[in-house]
């Protein structure tokens, strides 16, 4: 479901306009005004700068809404922490070669490869997404995340 929707979903315009793309960017405001039946007026966009924007906490916070979308990200955010460390944890018990279920020993070179490997594929993911954009790099690594699923 996700690889058909990132295939016809375009590309965030704000995201192009910091990428100077401006001429997608409009294609894409167009498009959306389309699929909502907007007549759109002329366009005249410019590459915006995202170094230079900056919130303070009490912006972020200003309104009820704004508030009740900040609290329901950092309970997503919090639950898919503990998931993903707990998941992580789990794993080196899952490969102990003890029989003792009593105690609880962490490998921890297990760990230490676990958490690199993450790092690296961040580094390799931010390239991938500025070279390809996100809807393609999505659908690359899901696609090559189904083949190693597969391959286990």
């Amino acid at each position: 479901l996700n690889f058909l929707c990132m295939t016809f979903l375009p590309e965030s315009p704000r995201w192009l306009l910091a990428r100077g793309r401006v001429e997608e960017a409009e294609k894409t405001i167009k498009l959306m005004a389309r699929w909502n039946g907007v007549e759109m007026p002329p366009l005249s966009l410019k590459p915006v700068s995202l170094a230079d924007e900056t919130a303070s906490v009490s912006e972020v916070l200003a309104t009820p809404a704004r508030r009740k979308k900040f609290g329901l990200l950092a309970v997503a955010w919090c639950g898919m922490g503990f998931c993903f460390y707990g998941t992580s944890f789990m794993l080196t018990r899952v490969y102990a070669t003890t029989d003792d279920d009593e105690t609880c020993s962490f490998d921890y070179g297990f760990l230490f490869a676990i958490y690199t490997s993450e790092f690296w594929g961040i580094l390799y993911l931010l390239y991938q997404i500025d070279a390809m954009g996100r809807p393609l790099s999505n659908i690359t690594n899901y696609c090559a995340s189904a083949v190693f699923v597969l391959l286990l």
